[in-house]
């Protein structure tokens, strides 16, 4: 058959098939698994309220964060100022920013509202509104760089150093997806943070120096006539220096499950949405809450202390939680790591978790790590009611006895002295009784014998009367 079809034809043929081939194998076996496919060298996926880590890729790394950082100096004004407080801007805030960066063009002495500077902030990463709040909040911009640092150590954050408030290019300031993971979290507990974050467009009022201003959100993700629209994305912020390359954080809900994405050091915009829709779509598809407890025979026996440092007795822990898991995971392979103070208050689960840990599968793309959760006490004991001590005799003083106590000590006397004659008696009278039976019963045997040999003792006649003889009368 192949001398019908040309050489050429058939090389071709070929090479199409190879290239088709080499294709396939360039793509994961899972689709679950979305390691071979980000182009971020820098990716975590976390489920918000549990800030359970679900995927993450180099999370720990390093990296300047570029605008996100924005979502600190939102975090602390919404924390530390009312959306209604005027904003006066200053001279640095409006001139410090470098050339051509993002701005809404405030002027000195431009006054607007917290809640628009806000709006400017988020939407189109305005550097010229985020100096403002920095301002406004912190006294100055460099106490504000302080606050952030200090707030970002309060949530946990041990990667990062902040430097200003709006993400503008500093050696000296960076972070890590899983820090500015903890700080975004912790913003989205606020109304006004997700309501400014999560909006397409807003106008600005004019101001006492400038006309009305039209702002839109700059991530594509919100707008429902872009390329990048993703119906369960509730809102995000991106970043962008040319150090840091393309940054976002993003967070989209979809049947009661809350996830957000972090991206990093991503190369193109158009990369960086890939890749949000591909960590959403595998957490929203793949990823199912399951119950994971302690089995019988696997809590942790600990001796428990009361507020004294006293050992009182002993308790047992264990977990009941509900996490996130992989369908391709396998739930047997889960590892238990204890957490346990020193001194355990007996009864009290305070500062006891467990940190769960997944052997990897290929056939999952979850990450090892379950998260570290709060444990509880299944149950405790004292020591008392495991081996009771008997108890002490309790000592009296001694007394002296008033009427009653003599009458009853001199009753209970002749009481005894009664027994004692009572006793007395009856026992001599058995003693008379069993004589006499037995003198009795001595009598009666001898008659008997007697009587077999004949022998029959002579009766006692009455006064008067002849004694006879074989019937004749003497």
């Amino acid at each position: 058959m192949k001398d019908f079809i040309p050489s050429r034809l058939r090389r071709f043929a070929a090479g199409v098939l190879a290239a088709a081939m080499a294709l396939t194998a360039a793509l994961p076996v899972q689709a679950a698994n979305p390691t071979y496919q980000l182009n971020a060298p820098v990716a975590l996926l976390m489920e918000v309220d549990s800030r359970q880590i679900l995927y993450q890729k180099n999370m720990d790394q390093t990296m300047y964060p570029a605008s996100i950082t924005k979502i600190m100096t939102a975090l602390l004004a919404c924390e530390n100022a009312k959306m209604d407080e005027t904003i006066t801007m200053s001279y640095e805030a409006t001139h410090s920013i470098d050339y051509g960066s993002s701005h809404i063009a405030l002027d000195t002495d431009e006054q607007i509202s917290v809640e628009n500077a806000l709006y400017a902030l988020m939407l189109p990463s305005a550097n010229d509104a985020a100096n403002g709040l920095a301002e406004h909040v912190g006294g100055s911009m460099a106490e504000f760089a302080e606050m952030m640092n200090a707030r970002a150590a309060e949530l946990g954050c041990t990667n990062t150093h902040f430097a200003n408030a709006h993400g503008l290019h500093d050696a000296d300031h960076y972070t890590t997806a899983h820090d500015i993971a903890l700080i975004a979290a912790e913003a989205v507990k606020h109304q006004d943070f997700c309501r400014i974050w999560g909006t397409v467009q807003h106008d600005v009022p004019p101001t006492n120096k400038n006309v009305l201003r039209n702002l839109w959100t700059q991530v594509r993700m919100l707008n429902k006539d872009g390329r990048y629209y993703y119906e369960a994305c509730t809102g995000g912020k991106l970043g962008w220096t040319p150090q840091a390359k393309n940054t976002c954080v993003l967070v989209a809900k979809q049947n009661g499950m809350k996830l957000m994405c972090v991206l990093m050091g991503v190369t193109t915009a158009g990369d960086m949405f890939n890749d949000a829709k591909y960590l959403f779509d595998y957490g929203f598809e793949h990823l199912k809450p399951y119950q994971l407890q302690n089995r019988e025979g696997e809590t942790r026996g600990a001796i428990g202390y009361n507020s004294s440092g006293q050992a009182i007795g002993k308790m047992q822990l264990g977990y009941n939680i509900t996490c996130l898991m992989d369908a391709d995971a396998q739930p047997e392979n889960i590892t238990v790591e204890w957490t346990v103070p020193e001194e355990p208050i007996l009864g009290s689960a305070s500062g006891v978790y467990v940190t769960l840990t997944m052997e990897d599968s290929a056939q999952s793309g979850q990450h090892q790590l379950l998260g570290t959760y709060p444990a509880m006490v299944v149950s405790q004991q004292l020591y008392e009611e495991e081996t009771p001590a008997p108890a002490a005799p309790v000592k009296k003083d001694p007394q002296r006895p008033g009427f009653t106590g003599v009458l009853i000590t001199v009753s209970k006397a002749l009481l005894i002295i009664a027994g004692v004659l009572v006793g007395g008696f009856v026992l001599l009278y058995l003693v008379v009784r069993i004589r006499y039976e037995y003198r009795k019963y001595k009598r009666a045997k001898k008659r008997r014998e007697m009587a077999a040999r004949g022998i029959y003792p002579k009766k006692r006649t009455t006064v008067g009367t002849a004694p006879t003889r074989n019937g004749v009368k003497k």
